[in-house]
């Protein structure tokens, strides 16, 4: 009557995740970084000849929780995390002919598939989430789908020959907020250079490149730029902008200059942003509980909703997105995963998910090979009063951001009418307003047709078609009407405009502006990756002019020969500070002091200061660099002349003599990443890159040693080789928070120069836990209480933990012999693992993560102690008894079901560490409560 084997607490599951060093002391802890797999393993046998042995298995629900289902001839099986239903290439860009590595989760296995807009383009096996693909010659540039057997998983891949440029994006953007994009550049020739065109709805044109402070900010003029490098780019645009953007690459004078008469070498599709202000989602009904999650096309967070009774609506912005869900019994809705378009302002019924949603007509639907010669013509068919059949050229025009399609045959025939579509000018369902007009009688028709129209290029116009049906009622009568068209206008919006259009009236193209304009407009003379700032002043003599243009000029000069340095200049800041305000400011007279001490009150680290003298009858213009945080001269020149301006001229050609003191006046030290939480006992990598102010390797710089209380690094000190130093933190096993600065020194112009590299590190405890569970009827009284700790696995937002638990109880057991009824007291106490599974289902930005807890027991070891003997069992103690452990497993096995929670239970992961509490009542057996508590440990 025992069921020992299989029951020891060493067995299946007591070691099934490995997460940090810092969970070494829990024998049920392991870290991995692959694919986690949990086994557990609840077994009961028992001899009796009125019941036979019976297996619980378990299977995953999406968000790795388990559900238990009885099968006698099943054998335990494995718990395994959801599989992304996700697909990408290893490359940025696949050109026509290569061959390609498509890589998913390592569990999707089957038939690769590359998707066009005409069906399946080519083919691979996919083995382990592993897939080489080759991409058929000749195919037409542009974005393709991947999809893997019916649907399993999916993903894009850009497809694109050298050169060549690609933008993606949401195309909808809520008020205030910054447009997200996704820009590919690739196979550049040497001297071209690529950057984001935005015209605005109003005819603004800009072309912007990377800032390190702005994002995407307007070119600086007479300031050389990379701009975007080669590879993929998430880029956000400047916030509320609204207009068509796209990516232009060419020689960098062209692409600075957006009025240029020349156009950009090359230019990827236009891309339409246009403000929605109203709610726009999806909603459906899966049919039982279940998850379903939606990631937006251009932004990398992924929205859920978690349904008990499998009704779901989510808010989202408008523009296309990546739609799945999954049932809680395991089961997969045959439409999922799918991409699903949301116009501004529409709700899309995807209802149970087990087709794909209609969001309007497949690419090429109404403009696939489609010439001029294809265009402006419409066929139209009445029913009802009035019946008739035309054909005929149409007329389209854009009207306050409408478009109005005018259709008529000849003379001959009476009818007129036009419909009206927008102001929302884009692919997808839409509807119309038809007018219609008898020009004989002077009746008249009017009605809304549904429809849905796709938008498109030929031959540079915006190309139109559509096909739009519906009843429409006047004093004509009552009619049925169909109506088909393509047409074409010369701009959908303004921004449509080609960039070779001339100057705008008015515009001065030969007054070029200072570096202080271009300071304002481009966020500064800064190049890159800046660490250090320099301030360029000048003094000069009543009536001499000129130094202003001359600290413009060595300002674009040093920007680029020194990328880490930051310039400010005079006039930068002259309309804040005039130089009698500097002098009064500081209390002197001696223009170079004041500049050091203005150098210091803007934050600068270096003065370059300009001056033009007299001297009997020669001039001499000086420039001297100085140390501003150290007060010390680092190099300096000097040039004559008959005049002030001719000795400034003679000088306007050496600011390269500034640029080698300048590069090794200081060096840059930083930390990647800047900050970390890492678990308590939990390794992180971090690099200390090293560069001088040219952005170049240091000479003999070193690494000094760390002063660090949260954990230890190693190693902690020595010479840096190249322009990196790698080294390891090692979190200790309580919560800290702390910033790290570690010291690097090398050589400079002045001797040893320093930089600190700082750091956050914050060293999390692991969440931990509280379980007791309780179970009181008139027999018995059982109390089961557990505690132990887990983490949230961050790439999957899942619950990972482990625990143990005691159990003691004591009461009457049942015992029935034929007619004879007994209660045997006895007595019971048990010890047993608990893990721990669940999943983070919302989090917010400020506030507690909503998550589901779901502690499951399992190897459970018990003694139970009958006090007196009846007709079923002798008195004594019993290991594993059938009774005793088949009633503590079902209290303690998977109490979140028998709450009739199967996701696990609904509670909440406070932000501050604070604890949570949660109580159900265990519905399966009547008497049972389970009280919970999360938290975790200060710092």
């Amino acid at each position: 009557m025992s069921a020992d084997e299989g029951m020891a607490t060493s067995g299946p599951g007591a070691g099934f995740i490995d997460r940090a060093a810092g969970l070494r002391k829990n024998p049920l802890l392991r870290s991995s970084r692959s694919v986690l797999f949990v086994v557990l393993v609840l077994v009961a046998t028992a001899c009796s000849s009125e019941s036979q042995p019976t297996e619980v298995s378990t299977t995953a629900d999406d968000n790795g929780d388990s559900q238990s289902q009885t099968d006698p001839a099943a054998s335990p099986d494995v718990l395994v995390l959801p599989t992304l239903p996700l697909l990408s290439s290893t490359a940025d860009v696949a050109e026509p002919g290569a061959t390609i590595d498509i890589v998913g989760d390592s569990r999707l296995s089957g038939e690769v598939f590359l998707v066009g807009p005409a069906g399946d383009l080519a083919s691979a096996p996919m083995d382990g989430g592993s897939a080489s693909l080759s991409i058929p010659a000749g195919l037409v540039p542009g974005r393709y789908g991947l999809r893997l057997g019916d649907g399993a998983a999916m993903g894009i891949v850009t497809v694109m020959e050298s050169p060549g440029l690609a933008l993606l994006g949401a195309g909808f953007v809520e008020p205030g907020e910054a447009a997200q994009v996704d820009v590919v550049v690739h196979g550049l020739s040497g001297g071209m250079v690529a950057a984001i065109e935005t015209r605005a709805g109003d005819g603004t044109i800009e072309r912007l490149a990377p800032h390190p402070m702005l994002g995407l900010a307007p070119i600086p003029v007479m300031a050389s730029f990379t701009g975007l490098s080669e590879g993929r780019h998430q880029l956000a645009l400047p916030a509320g902008f609204e207009g068509t953007v796209r990516v232009v690459a060419g020689p960098s004078d062209v692409v600075a200059d957006p009025y240029s008469e020349i156009d950009p070498s090359v230019v990827s599709s236009g891309l339409r942003i246009r403000i929605c202000d109203a709610p726009s989602g999806i909603v459906g009904d899966l049919g039982s509980g279940g998850v379903v999650r939606v990631q937006t096309a251009g932004s990398s967070s992924i929205a859920r909703d978690r349904t008990e009774d499998g009704a779901f609506q989510l808010d989202l912005v408008a523009g296309w997105s990546l739609v799945s869900a999954t049932r809680d019994d395991g089961s997969v809705p045959a439409g999922s995963p799918q991409l699903v378009k949301v116009g501004c302002g529409e709700v899309v019924d995807l209802a149970d998910l087990e087709a794909p949603a209609e969001v309007g007509p497949e690419a090429g639907e109404y403009l696939g090979g489609l010439t001029l010669d294809d265009l402006w013509v419409y066929t139209t068919t009445a029913t009802g009063d009035l019946s008739f059949e035309q054909e005929g050229f149409v007329d389209c025009s854009i009207d306050g951001g409408a478009l109005e399609v005018t259709l008529g045959a000849d003379a001959a025939d009476p009818w007129l009418y036009t419909l009206t579509i927008g102001p929302s000018i884009e692919t997808g369902r839409v509807q119309g307003a038809l007018h219609l007009d008898d020009i004989f009688s002077g009746g008249s028709a009017d009605g809304i047709l549904d429809g849905e129209i796709e938008v498109g290029r030929i031959d540079d116009l915006d190309a139109i078609g559509g096909a739009f049906s519906g009843p429409i009622d006047g004093t004509l009568g009552a009619t049925d009407i169909q109506i088909r068209f393509t047409c074409a206008v010369f701009s959908v919006d303004a921004s449509t405009q080609s960039s070779g259009a001339g100057q705008p009236e008015g515009l001065l193209v030969a007054a070029r502006p200072s570096a202080a304009l271009a300071f304002q407009i481009g966020g500064g003379m800064s190049s890159g990756d800046e660490c250090k700032k320099l301030f360029i002043n000048s003094s000069q003599p009543e009536g001499v002019t000129g130094l202003d243009l001359m600290m413009d000029y060595w300002a674009g000069g040093l920007m680029s020969a020194v990328p880490r340095v930051s310039i400010v200049t005079a006039a930068d800041v002259r309309v804040m500070l005039e130089l009698e305000a500097q002098r009064q400011l500081f209390g002197v007279d001696d223009s170079e002091v004041g500049s050091i001490d203005i150098a210091g009150a803007i934050g600068s680290d270096f003065l370059l200061h300009m001056d033009v003298r007299s001297a009997g009858t020669s001039w001499f213009f000086t420039a001297t660099l100085y140390d501003a945080v150290e007060s010390r001269r680092l190099a300096g020149l000097e040039a004559t002349g008959a005049s002030a301006e001719t000795a400034a001229l003679a000088a306007l050609d050496r600011w390269p003599e500034m640029v080698e003191p300048l590069a090794a006046a200081g060096i840059c030290a930083e930390f990647a990443p800047t900050s970390a939480i890492v678990d308590a006992g939990a390794s992180q990598e971090f690099t200390i890159e090293v560069t001088d102010l040219a952005g170049e390797p240091p000479e003999s710089a070193e690494v000094l040693e760390f002063s660090a209380s949260c954990g230890t690094w190693a190693p902690s000190s020595g010479a840096v080789e190249g322009d990196q130093w790698d080294t390891e933190f090692t979190a200790d096993d309580t919560a800290c928070e702390e910033k790290v600065s570690v010291t690097v020194e090398a050589d400079g112009t002045v001797g040893v120069v320093e930089a600190d590299a700082d750091a956050t590190v914050a060293v999390e405890a692991l969440w931990q836990f509280a379980v007791t569970i309780t179970l009181e009827d008139a027999h018995s009284t059982i109390t089961a209480e557990s505690s132990g700790e887990f983490f949230v696995e961050s790439d999957l937002d899942a619950l990972i933990g482990a625990g143990t638990g005691f159990i003691q109880g004591s009461g009457e057991a049942f015992c029935q012999v034929n007619d004879l009824v007994e209660w045997l007291p006895y007595t019971l106490v048990a010890n047993y693992n608990v893990m721990i599974t669940g999943a983070v289902t919302e989090r917010p930005d400020n506030g507690p993560a909503t998550v589901e807890f779901a502690p499951m027991g399992f190897g459970i070891s018990s003694d139970m102690t009958y006090l007196t003997s009846g007709q079923c069992v002798e008195a004594g103690t019993y290991h594993n008894e059938l009774l005793g452990f088949l009633g503590t497993g079902v209290l303690v096995g998977m109490p979140h079901f028998l709450a009739n929670q199967p996701g696990g239970f609904v509670t909440y992961l406070n932000p501050s560490g604070a604890g949570v509490s949660f109580e159900e009542t265990l519905a399966g057996l009547p008497g049972a409560t389970i009280r919970g508590r999360l938290w975790r440990p200060e710092p």
